[in-house]
């Protein structure tokens, strides 16, 4: 039962048997990290404790990449501006002028 069955057919008791199904697809899933996650800490040495830290702790990577002096997104395209494309040249004051002689 999906969603998209639900949409059709508008049965309340479809519907309730979708979210019974979408439950226990989500708790099947919880106790299967669960596990995983038990199984990886039990398989761990004392010198890498430190890996399993980090994989508990980490965050959402980052959007805009690190650099030291940077602090904002647009210090960081000015930046990326400057390395990879070349200044603009300077602008032209006069036009030249075609001599005969």
């Amino acid at each position: 039962m999906t969603s998209r069955s639900y949409k059709i057919s508008r049965d309340p008791y479809e519907h309730a048997a979708m979210r019974t199904a979408r439950r226990a697809n989500s708790t099947t899933m919880k106790r299967a990290k669960l596990e995983h996650w038990s199984d990886y800490l039990s398989s761990l040495s004392p010198s890498s404790v430190w890996e399993a830290e980090i994989l508990a702790t980490s965050r959402q990577a980052l959007r805009f990449p690190l650099f030291p002096d940077q602090d904002s997104p647009e210090d960081i395209n000015n930046t990326l501006m400057a390395q990879f494309f070349a200044a603009k040249p300077p602008p032209i004051l006069s036009t030249p002028t075609l001599s005969l002689f």
